[in-house]
């Protein structure tokens, strides 16, 4: 598994599917209409469910 950081990423429309990932920073990225399906994330900041 990786990290990904996509602090003050404009990820509008994005669709992330099947990730995997270890940790990830959504801090300030814009994600109005993104998609996470099928995500796993053991630790995830910046972004809350909706």
């Amino acid at each position: 598994m990786q990290s990904a950081v996509f602090t003050n990423a404009n990820l509008t429309g994005a669709n992330l599917a099947k990730a995997n990932l270890t940790a990830a920073d959504f801090t300030g990225a814009d994600l109005t209409g993104a998609r996470l399906t099928h995500a796993v994330f053991d630790d995830c900041r910046g972004y809350t469910a909706g």
